[in-house]
């Protein structure tokens, strides 16, 4: 797999060094958050597999890319629960493996979008990938990030479109934006977010946004098997 790796990045021409491990449990034991832009994984591993590799990978970085290597789309389901960017069924063409690290990249260009913010009395850049929600207040907004709270003093009006143009973000109610990438599910009371917390949607909204959740698990399955 190293060396198809390789030869795919030399076609697509991006700069690659690629490190081989015989194991899930060998990656684990060596594996830095933000040491590598992409982890492509087999499911079917001695010791820890693919999946539950992933997931640990996971707890201690939401960047990495995770590409798997399987026999089949039977993993599809626990694949989202891990985000992961692309799926390879073996035996994987050349085209195929194309593909999938040009997926990596197009995540990458997603990972880097940003919006300019006033708060307080500095400008600041705050990445898209990292705001989970937002909450209104009487003439602000506050951006509820992975870093922290940032409370920004502008129109609701103003700041929603820009979140809204990118298909991640959902608006729950008025005041309330939501990026689905931290959803773990849609029950009967809103978003379970992956911490456990709830974003509530209100009884008259709940059909318009099940039908959103629905519309961008579709474009990612579809995003991750093209």
């Amino acid at each position: 797999m190293a060396a198809q790796a390789m030869a795919a990045c030399d076609a697509i021409g991006i700069p690659c060094d690629v490190v081989s491990f015989n194991s899930g449990d060998a990656l684990l034991r060596k594996y830095t958050p933000g040491g590598y832009d992409a982890v492509l994984l087999d499911i079917f591993m001695d010791g820890t597999d693919g999946m539950e590799t992933a997931k640990k990978l996971r707890e201690g970085d939401r960047q990495v890319k995770l590409v798997f290597v399987t026999v089949s789309d039977s993993h599809a389901v626990q694949g989202f629960e891990v985000q992961a960017t692309h799926y390879l069924v073996k035996p994987a063409t050349p085209q195929q493996m194309e593909c999938a690290l040009r997926a990596c990249l197009t995540r990458q260009n997603l990972d880097e979008r940003f919006i300019t913010v006033k708060s307080g009395h500095q400008q600041i850049q705050v990445l898209f990938k990292n705001i989970i929600r937002t909450s209104k207040g009487r003439n602000y907004v506050t951006l509820h990030t992975t870093r922290g709270d940032v409370r920004v003093y502008v129109s609701y009006l103003q700041f929603a479109p820009q979140l809204l143009a990118d298909a991640r973000f959902v608006q729950c109610s008025y005041g309330a934006l939501l990026n689905m990438e931290y959803v773990s599910r849609l029950d009967n009371r809103g978003f379970v977010l992956d911490d456990g917390q709830v974003a509530y949607v209100p009884r008259r909204e709940r059909e318009r946004i099940r039908a959103a959740w629905v519309s961008y698990e579709a474009e990612m399955q579809k995003e991750r098997w093209a």
